[in-house]
């Protein structure tokens, strides 16, 4: 049986450590590029460009990318749509350098029709950091009281915590990597975030269990007691994160360049969401019964 509780330090100061590399990523992002984070032009502003090609795209995606490339686009996205359709988005382009583009697309890949240019202003990409940042704390306030009104208040506070937790290594991860951060980011980092509550509710769920029906009714917390409880509740998390996994994984490998950001912050957030479950949430009870000065059992 995996002591948990009895090393928990050792957990908190794993994540604390890689919180610490996340930072000074962020700054040598900030010296790079301005900014900490990879912003995509969906927070930054940018053209959206929606063409349609008299070919199937099977193979036009690579031969767009590179275009891009060639034309000095380094920073864009392509998504598919239908069988023949796909939205380019890119930073700011002038009407010049736009029809360069099409001039080059037409005697590279083949004809097209231009079926919509949207130009996305930096005040809208304003508006969508402030709406995903206020969509993520309303999210954690209601988290916040769902567990205080389904357990107790400290496992609120624990799950609050494993949750911001979760955030910041996600978020410190992106850094390091330099993932692009886009909407589509924000969606996966909210999936991420909900299938991490639901591990930890579920173990927080079979504490409460081992709390009711315990012999001893003097003594309502002890670390044998949340140790046993996480234990059990092992295999289970174990197997869902590797069933779901797999399925990342697949989504990862075959999905095309358009999903590896989405699955990739899935897949970053399943291994810290389990982790977080299992190694701060419970854990991180004794932590603040001792901070309130209450009596623990061993």
């Amino acid at each position: 049986m995996i002591n948990f509780i009895k090393k928990r330090r050792l957990w908190y100061s794993f994540s604390i450590i890689i919180i610490g590399i996340g930072v000074i990523s962020m700054v040598s992002n900030f010296q790079q590029m301005n900014h900490i984070f990879n912003l995509g032009i969906d927070f930054t502003g940018g053209t959206s460009i929606t063409l349609r090609f008299n070919d199937q795209l099977s193979t036009l995606e690579k031969q767009l990318r590179e275009t891009l490339m060639d034309t000095k686009l380094t920073k864009h996205s392509i998504q598919t749509s239908g069988l023949n359709d796909i939205v380019i988005k890119t930073e700011e382009m002038t009407v010049e350098k736009r029809n360069e583009l099409f001039t080059t697309i037409e005697k590279k890949i083949g004809p097209f029709d231009v079926l919509e240019v949207d130009i996305i202003g930096p005040s809208i990409g304003e508006q969508l950091q402030t709406t995903s940042i206020i969509i993520i704390i309303a999210v954690s306030i209601a988290i916040l009281i769902y567990c205080s009104w389904r357990f107790e208040f400290i496992f609120g506070i624990a799950s609050i915590i494993a949750l911001l937790h979760d955030a910041f290594i996600l978020l410190c991860v992106s850094a390091l990597l330099q993932l692009e951060i886009n909407t589509s980011y924000v969606a996966a980092l909210l999936t991420m975030l909900g299938y991490s509550i639901n591990d930890t509710i579920v173990i927080f769920d079979r504490i409460r269990e081992k709390i009711r029906n315990q012999e001893d009714t003097t003594e309502t917390w002890s670390k044998t007691l949340l140790n046993t409880a996480i234990n059990e509740m092992l295999p289970r998390s174990i197997h869902t994160s590797i069933t779901t996994g797999l399925v990342l994984g697949s989504i990862y490998m075959v999905g095309g360049l358009s999903l590896k950001v989405f699955s990739s912050v899935l897949i970053i957030g399943l291994i810290t969401g389990t982790y977080s479950s299992l190694f701060i949430a419970s854990p991180m009870i004794i932590t603040i019964l001792k901070i309130r000065g209450a009596q623990i059992g061993q």
